[in-house]
Order: structure tokens, then C-alpha cells, then sequence
């Protein structure tokens, strides 16, 4: 019979702190993303005599056009970071709360790999973090709300944006309307989802070291 793997709470709080930094820059990005797409917006309106609009909206598109690419790019690169740096922190927060006495469903290993496997990334590491909030969460009646509004959010922000892009490449540039109000409401659902996630990783951060201390007073 094999042995149950023995975990031993770790402090994380300078892991924590970098994820944190990645986390907030991405949502940095999302935002600057987001204010860039109104001009185009309005432009687009412009064009189809909605609105009416002067030239100086022509030079502020022309202005923040040459931006787009470079964000993009910056944004890969952040996000991809932030995803590295959320695995490591996921990690580490389930075998802390096992080693605090949690009895979780998901080892801290499928916790993450889960993200890699599809359909069980739909549920797996929302329910590894579910648990592990709950069990670090203060008061007797811990909610997991916080987690729900960050997995539903994550969800529909992620899916919808891989579909616009797709669709993206197959319309015209007259068809584009409908397609920038939805890229809008996906990042501001990946915005959600990101501002949901900092408060996740620093309040169970936080409650698993004040959890660590306690069982060492005691």
C-alpha cells in the first residue's frame, strides 16, 4: 500500500507577493486595452453616421493604433508569467492546507496539472481552490463566493475571448462592431476574475499564516 505523501507547511508570503505583482499587471494591461478600444468604437459609429464625431478622434486613434501589437505582445508575456507564478502559489497553498489539517479531495499536484488537462480543467482547480479558501477562511461560516464570482468570471472571459479571435479572422472590417463590444465584455470579465484572484491569493495567504501560528502557540 502506498504511503500518503507527509506535508509540511512552507511560508509563501515572497511568493505571494510576486504572484501578486504579475496579477495586478495583467490587470494593468486589460485596462489600457480596454480605453484603447473606445476610439475605435466611436469610429466605427462615426463611420456609420450614428455619431458624429471631429477629426481630433482620427488622430487619437491614429496615435494608439501603432500600440496594439506591442500590448499584445506585453500582455503574452505578463499573462503567461502570472499563469507560472499562480501554479507555483496554487501549489504550495493546497500542501499548506493539507499540512495544516485540511481534507481536501485534490492532492496539490492535480490541483495544478488539472489546468492542463481539458474538461478537468473546467472544475478541478476551481474546487482545489474552493477548498482551500474555505479551510483558511475565518469565522464558522466561511462563504466561497469570492471563489465562484473568480471561477464563473474566469470562465466566460477565457472561453469568449478564444472564440472572438477565431471569429475575428473571417469578418469584415464592417462586421467588427459587434465583435469589440464583445471583446469588452470578456475583458471586463477577466478583469473581475483577476481582481477576484489577488484577493484569493492574499487573503489565504495570510489566513494559512496566521493558522501556521496558532498551531505553534498551541
Amino acid at each position: 500500500m502506498k504511503k500518503e505523501k507527509t506535508y509540511i507547511y512552507q511560508d509563501f508570503s515572497k511568493l505571494t507577493r510576486f504572484t501578486l505583482s504579475a496579477i495586478w499587471s495583467v490587470i494593468a494591461i486589460y485596462i489600457i486595452v480596454g480605453l484603447m478600444l473606445v476610439p475605435i468604437l466611436l469610429l466605427i459609429h462615426s463611420a456609420s453616421g450614428l455619431i458624429a464625431l471631429d477629426q481630433s478622434w482620427w488622430a487619437i486613434f491614429e496615435k494608439v493604433e501603432p500600440f496594439f501589437s506591442p500590448l499584445d505582445l506585453l500582455l503574452a508575456l505578463f499573462f503567461l508569467t502570472s499563469a507560472i507564478l499562480v501554479c507555483c502559489w496554487l501549489y504550495r497553498a493546497a500542501a499548506n492546507a493539507r499540512a495544516l489539517g485540511a481534507e481536501m479531495s485534490i492532492k496539490p499536484g492535480w490541483a495544478v496539472g488539472s489546468f492542463f488537462i481539458p474538461f478537468l480543467n473546467l472544475i478541478m482547480p476551481y474546487q482545489a481552490t474552493k477548498e482551500i479558501w474555505l479551510h483558511a477562511a475565518p469565522g464558522n461560516k466561511p462563504s466561497a463566493v469570492l471563489v465562484n464570482i473568480w471561477w464563473i468570471t474566469w470562465l466566460i472571459g477565457s472561453i469568449g475571448e478564444r472564440i472572438i479571435h477565431r471569429a475575428e479572422s473571417h469578418l469584415e472590417s464592417a462586421d467588427l462592431t459587434l465583435p469589440i463590444y464583445l471583446n469588452l465584455a470578456f475583458l471586463i470579465c477577466m478583469l473581475i476574475s483577476a481582481y477576484c484572484l489577488t484577493k484569493i491569493v492574499r487573503g489565504t495567504q495570510n489566513h494559512q499564516a496566521l493558522l501556521a501560528a496558532c498551531k505553534k502557540v498551541g
